[in-house]
C-alpha cells in the first residue's frame, strides 16, 4: 500500500466507516506519502495513518500514547485515536484532526504578535507535560539528534561557503561543538505552519495535528524553527514562552539563535540539488550571522 490507488482509500474508508460509522465518503480526500507512512485525509476531521513497516508501526503507537497524555494536559486542542485495523499487513490508524484552516497568515504586525504568542505558550506546555517517569514509558529515553555532526557541518562550510561567511560559519562550528549538553525536555520537534490548524479568522492556532518527529531535545530546539517567521514572531514566542513557564525554565535568545544557525548548517550538508543548495547557501549564512556568535 505504499502507492495508494483509488481501490486503496475506498478499502480505507472502509475502515474508517467500521470504526466510525461514517456513510458516504468525503468529497475532498487527499493522500500525502512520507517515507514509510502514508496518510489519507477524509474531509477535515478524519485522517488514517498507514504504517509501511515495523517501526513506523512503533512510532504510530508511541504518537498515539503521547496524544492520550497530552490532551489531558495542555489547554490546545489535540488529535484523538479512534482505533486500529490491520490491512494488507500494515497497521492502520483512524484519527480525528483538528478542524480549521491549513495555514495561518503572520502578514501584519498583530497576528505575528498573536501567531508568536500562542506557539510560545504551547510549547511551554507541550515542555512541561511529561515527567521522567512518563518519559520513559513512552520510550522516550534517548535524546533524539537535533542536528547532523559537527564533522558533517564543517565539511559543508569548507566545500560550500566562501570569504568571510566561510570564516565566520567555521568559528561558529567550534562554538557549537564546545556547548554544554542537557536540559532536554519532551519536543516537537517539526514547528511549522503545517503542524497546526489555524482559526480562519484571527490567523491564531487552534491546535497541534502533528507529533511525528517528537522526542527528547532542548527546548531551544522548537522555538529556532520561528527564526525563519522573523524577529517579530520570534520575539512574540519567547514572551509567550517565558510567561507560561514562569520561573522554571528560562532560554536565552542567543540559544535559539544558535541552534537556528546549527540546523541551517545541517541542512546545508544535506543538499544536492542546485538551486535549493543556493537558497540553502543564503539562509546558512545568514542564520550564522544573526546568531551573533562568530
Amino acid at each position: 500500500m505504499t502507492n495508494l490507488a483509488h481501490g486503496d482509500t475506498n478499502a480505507l474508508f472502509e475502515v474508517v466507516r467500521d470504526l466510525v460509522g461514517a456513510s458516504t465518503p468525503p468529497a475532498e480526500v487527499s493522500v500525502h506519502p512520507r517515507d514509510s507512512r502514508t496518510t489519507v485525509f477524509f474531509g477535515s476531521e478524519i485522517a488514517v495513518h498507514v504504517a509501511h513497516t515495523p517501526e513506523e508501526e512503533r512510532a504510530l503507537i508511541a504518537e498515539r500514547r503521547c496524544f492520550e497524555k497530552l490532551g489531558s494536559r495542555v489547554s490546545f486542542r489535540v488529535p484523538r485515536s479512534l482505533g486500529t485495523r490491520a490491512m494488507n499487513g500494515c497497521m492502520v490508524e483512524v484519527r480525528t484532526r483538528v478542524v480549521g484552516a491549513a495555514r495561518g497568515s503572520v502578514n501584519t504586525p498583530a497576528r505575528s504578535q498573536a501567531f508568536g504568542m500562542w506557539v510560545g505558550r504551547a510549547l511551554a506546555e507541550m515542555h512541561d507535560a511529561f515527567t521522567s517517569v512518563d518519559l520513559r514509558d513512552l520510550a522516550f529515553s534517548e535524546t533524539r539528534e537535533e542536528t547532523g555532526s559537527v564533522e558533517a557541518m564543517r565539511d559543508a562550510v569548507e566545500q560550500r561557503l566562501t570569504g568571510a561567511a566561510r570564516d565566520r560559519a567555521l568559528r561558529f562550528v567550534e562554538h557549537w561543538s564546545a556547548r554544554e549538553r542537557g536540559g532536554e525536555c519532551f519536543a516537537h520537534g517539526a514547528i511549522d505552519e503545517f503542524s497546526f490548524a489555524f482559526e480562519s479568522g484571527s490567523g491564531v492556532p487552534r491546535g497541534v495535528n502533528d507529533l511525528r518527529n517528537a522526542g527528547l531535545r532542548r527546548p531551544a530546539f522548537d522555538l529556532a524553527y520561528l527564526c525563519d517567521y522573523g524577529e517579530h514572531v520570534l520575539r512574540a514566542a519567547e514572551e509567550g514562552y517565558a510567561l507560561r513557564a514562569g520561573s522554571r525554565v528560562r532560554i536565552a535568545h542567543g540559544e535559539v539563535r544558535a541552534t537556528h544557525a546549527a540546523m541551517a548548517l545541517s541542512r546545508l550538508a544535506r543538499l544536492e540539488d542546485a538551486a535549493a543548495l543556493e537558497r540553502a547557501v543564503l539562509h546558512a549564512s545568514r542564520a550564522v550571522a544573526e546568531s551573533n556568535i562568530a
